[in-house]
């Protein structure tokens, strides 16, 4: 398991925070309590969707493409009337 790095950077004498895991930015703040906060209890956590919502998981999209009808995901496999 590999473990967070909080690294600190000035921009224009203002103090940012990078949590870092695995050489990729993971959560980025003005506040060095957010960063170890998001380590404490947010790290593992799903991404988000851009709307806020939790991304849905690899077996519910499976679920909702088997229900949608022939038609809706290929329309020229929709039958002829």
């Amino acid at each position: 398991m590999s473990s967070h790095l909080i690294q600190e950077s000035r921009i224009s004498s203002q103090r940012f925070y990078t949590v870092m895991r695995e050489s990729k930015i993971k959560f980025y703040t003005t506040s060095v309590a957010a960063a170890r906060y998001w380590i404490k209890n947010c790290s593992e956590a799903p991404p988000l969707h851009s709307n806020g919502k939790a991304a849905p998981a690899e077996a519910e999209l499976a679920s909702e493409e088997a229900a949608l009808p022939p038609s809706a995901e290929n329309p020229e496999a929709a039958p002829k009337a």
